[in-house]
């Protein structure tokens, strides 16, 4: 809840409870039920590369496919990719823009047809969770 942490450090917690002798098993656990991803390079900062295809990639699924579709964003911190929704993606290429509050992305987003108010749903769970998860991953 801190924020990203080394495994070592996960295991030197105090109110941890059972051994602390299996680093593997920590992984494992963590990763297995979707808290937690190895990071290759936990210091690097988004790669120009990662970004690029990143923003080319929501600019042209947006206009074929649905925004809640499962994607992987390129993510040079972790050196695989990141878990997200088009939706995500198309947040992040915005917010680079400087236009990634909820409100702007109503504007950008909202269409005739479109349900608003799952629609501002969505965003919000994008820009007030997903979105700094992705950070911390490394993907902007």
């Amino acid at each position: 809840m801190a924020g990203p942490r080394r495994v070592g450090d996960l295991l030197r917690l105090e109110d941890v409870v059972g051994k602390r002798d299996n680093p593997a098993e920590l992984i494992g656990v963590l990763v297995g039920m979707d808290v937690a991803e190895p990071a290759l390079r936990p210091a690097a900062a988004p790669n120009d590369y990662a970004l690029r295809f990143n923003r080319v990639t929501a600019r042209r699924l947006a206009q074929t496919e649905s925004l809640g579709r499962a994607l992987a964003m390129a993510s040079h911190r972790l050196g695989a990719a990141a878990k997200a929704a088009l939706l995500d993606l198309v947040a992040i290429d915005r917010t680079l823009d400087g236009e990634g509050s909820v409100e702007d992305l109503m504007r950008y987003l909202a269409s005739g047809g479109s349900d608003h108010e799952k629609l501002r749903q969505a965003l919000e769970e994008s820009v007030n969770h997903r979105l700094p998860v992705l950070r911390a991953e490394g993907v902007f």
